[in-house]
């Protein structure tokens, strides 16, 4: 049979073929088989983001059950992690992490692999581990460092599109592909542009979720930007970020997020609270304060979190904390 580059259908033989509905990984955040980009800003929490992800869908339930972001995960699936970003140590920090607080148990589902280098041609290695672990979802973190292709250049990107299109043809599986957003564009919103990458990415791009970090500490914004062929929500959703779980959890719909996106708007509201605590304190008088802000208990104990890892305080044991005399400067000349 002549292979052709073409497929004529007539309206009579359309109307009678079986076209399948589409399925979802994860209902109403992933499609299966779609070509589908994770981009966000450094900070964002996107590697943890899709690491959870991979690993829920590992591990789901059969009756459909389980969840990622209150998204519904209808079956477990095979899944590939590849890891071009970080060393392998700091990879399976990030697993261990996540295993303990997700309480991990479908171990057989999940399968990750490290490269030793980045910014190299890794499609070989990528598309050799496809084909030998049949996956169904493939995880690629990330696209930026997994070429040594100018990724903002349209005809050096095409061959690592194609690259990616060829894979999904011979084993079937939906990547899912990590990647970056440009520098200081904030101003531009939750929009596709911010996306690094020539045009030629945004249009080959079939799924585009956008993950961003904000002027609050623990706060996400996420939003599906593009869906070819799927009904898609035109909202952003605030996401806050865990730092003692290392996982993200849905808070809701955010109303005027630009004001989230905005430097000027990066307020301490911790600030306050702190000056009011003695040099020794304990989260019983911390804990009051903040809830009077009409803030949640899981903000004050967030808090805490940050104001140790910024050095402002120290923790003496569980429950009790000193403050560390580290100063906040302003106008310095």
């Amino acid at each position: 049979m002549e292979n052709k580059p073409y497929t004529i259908i007539t309206a009579e033989e359309a109307s009678s073929m079986i076209v399948p509905d589409i399925e979802w990984i994860v209902e109403g955040f992933l499609p299966l088989g779609f070509k589908a980009i994770l981009s966000g800003t450094t900070g964002s929490n996107k590697s943890y983001a899709s690491m959870e992800l991979g690993m829920r869908v590992a591990d789901a339930n059969e009756d459909g059950s389980s969840e990622f972001l209150h998204y519904k995960i209808p079956s477990s699936m095979k899944v590939l992690y590849v890891n071009i970003e970080v060393k392998l140590d700091e990879m399976l920090r990030r697993y261990q992490r996540l295993e303990k607080s997700i309480d991990f148990k479908e171990k057989q589902n999940f399968t990750m692999i490290s490269l030793k280098e980045s910014f190299v041609d890794a499609w070989p290695v990528i598309k050799d581990a496809t084909i030998r672990l049949k996956p169904e979802l493939l995880i690629i973190d990330n696209l930026y460092s997994s070429s040594d292709k100018n990724m903002s250049k349209q005809q050096e990107l095409k061959p690592v599109l194609k690259n990616i299109d060829g894979l999904m043809e011979v084993t079937g599986v939906t990547p899912l592909l990590i990647h970056h957003f440009n520098k200081a564009t904030g101003e531009m919103g939750m929009e596709i542009d911010r996306m690094q990458g020539a045009s030629t990415l945004q249009n080959w791009a079939e799924y585009i979720i956008l993950l961003s970090f904000t002027n609050v500490q623990d706060l996400r914004l996420m939003k599906v930007a593009k869906s070819r062929g799927t009904a898609q929500s035109e909202e952003v959703y605030g996401i806050r970020w865990d730092s003692e779980t290392f996982t993200l959890k849905m808070a809701g719909i955010i109303d005027d997020y630009q004001k989230y996106l905005k430097s000027e708007n990066s307020i301490r509201q911790w600030e306050s609270v702190l000056d009011k605590m003695e040099e020794k304190f304990e989260t019983k008088d911390w804990v009051p304060l903040v809830i009077d802000m009409s803030l949640s208990r899981e903000t004050a104990f967030n808090w805490l979190r940050e104001l140790q890892t910024i050095g402002m305080i120290k923790k003496i044991k569980h429950g009790h904390y000193i403050k560390s005399g580290m100063k906040i400067l302003r106008n310095v000349e």
